[in-house]
């Protein structure tokens, strides 16, 4: 689930950025791709590990190099032009004996680079380029960090998702969990006393009822934050109407969806899972929230759910 979370936000991002260089390429806007050099930089690096620079911070205006990466002697060329003329132009263009002995590499950030294999191209002596394996698009670039482990893929897939727009409208528009989450976040939850007016005995009923057996203890034991959740409910209700029903009605919809396949301790751990997915890739998400410390506070958003009755079913 996770692998195809971080998957989807990499295409989408990519997707998003070729189709703006091509439309504004359409119209003789060019910004766009000087924009894209820096992204695909981070791309690069990310991806094959490579120290790659902006070549116009050595130099202004190095011709047929817009990335360089002098450890590993590797030059790029980043362009929305991806014809065999475009690659031959920038091959010629190269400065030698300065770049004697590095790799050319040709990345495409708005059309494919397949064609280009069916092209002989006249390298100059002492570069190496390789049309096989040397020229890179969307493509090229998903397939090659999908090979990756996922600490590659999930680095890519937040650089992406903070760098580039998201593609949709939907995805621009932050979650309402999202807020209490946050808020969750500026409060000292060590130093918070037992909620008198919680009794977590009153809900072991409702707990074996719907056989919530692992779960039980985690239960019990957030139930103390009931009046910290109500506070911040109460100060986000002051910013607006109905702002607290709907993040309860929310949960509640959740609940119902997933709750029709699941039950128990499988159906907490699957609302656990996707109110994750939901505030990890909200815009608004707390950056500096570990994983550990987001699953916190969505554990105690959750429990207080169950508490209010939003989430399973009441003992009959």
């Amino acid at each position: 689930m996770e692998l195809k979370r971080l998957t989807g936000i990499i295409t989408s991002r990519l997707a998003y950025l070729s189709s703006e260089v091509r439309l504004n390429g359409s119209i003789n806007l060019h910004d766009s791709n000087v924009l894209s050099e820096d992204v695909f930089k981070e791309i690069l690096n990310i991806i094959y590990g490579l120290k790659l620079q902006n070549a116009n911070l050595i130099k202004q205006n190095i011709k047929a190099i817009d990335l360089i990466d002098c450890s590993s002697k590797t030059i790029i060329q980043v362009s929305s032009d991806n014809s065999k003329t475009k690659v031959q132009t920038s091959l010629d263009k190269i400065e030698l004996p300065k770049y004697d002995g590095y790799t050319f590499k040709f990345v495409c950030i708005s059309k494919g680079v397949s064609h280009l294999k069916k092209y002989h191209f006249n390298v100059p002596k002492g570069i190496s380029f390789n049309v096989e394996t040397d020229c890179y698009d969307d493509k090229r670039i998903v397939r090659d960090v999908l090979d990756k482990d996922i600490d590659t893929i999930s680095a890519l897939a937040s650089y992406l998702e903070k760098s580039i727009l998201p593609a949709t409208a939907d995805e621009r528009r932050p979650s309402v969990i999202t807020y209490v989450i946050n808020r969750l976040a500026d409060e000292p939850l060590a130093e918070v006393a037992v909620n008198p007016d919680t009794k977590a005995f009153d809900l072991k009923p409702k707990m074996d009822f719907n056989s919530l057996d692992k779960w039980k203890d985690v239960i019990s034991k957030y139930t103390v934050y009931s009046l910290l959740v109500d506070k911040i409910y109460r100060a986000y209700d002051e910013q607006g109407v109905n702002k607290s029903f709907a993040v309860l009605s929310s949960l509640h919809d959740l609940y119902l969806n997933l709750a029709s396949e699941l039950t128990g301790d499988a159906l907490f751990d699957k609302l656990l899972e996707s109110v994750y997915e939901i505030v990890n890739k909200d815009y608004e998400c707390n950056e500096s929230l570990t994983r550990e410390e987001l699953q916190v506070n969505i554990k105690i958003v959750l429990v207080d759910a169950f508490v209010r009755c939003k989430i399973f079913k009441k003992p009959e």
